[in-house]
């Protein structure tokens, strides 16, 4: 929400830095929560969550490759 304060090629720069920081902090988040859950479960789950993690991510890089160039419907 806050990277889309800036509108325009004026202000490309300012854009890009919100977008940045924006992924930061998801990624901050994303560490964040990790932690947490390995902290609550037992030590021989902790392949389940790895796995999860990365069939999530995977599946959203298949779909960003995928829609690249496509136009909206």
């Amino acid at each position: 929400w806050r990277a889309y304060r800036y509108t325009g090629a004026k202000y490309a720069k300012q854009v890009a830095q919100s977008l940045y920081i924006a992924e930061l902090g998801k990624f901050v988040l994303t560490i964040s929560l990790l932690a947490v859950i390995f902290l609550m479960l037992p030590l021989e789950n902790y392949w389940l969550i790895f796995a999860a993690y990365l069939s999530i991510w995977l599946v959203h890089q298949i779909a960003s490759f995928y829609w690249i160039g496509k136009k909206p419907v």
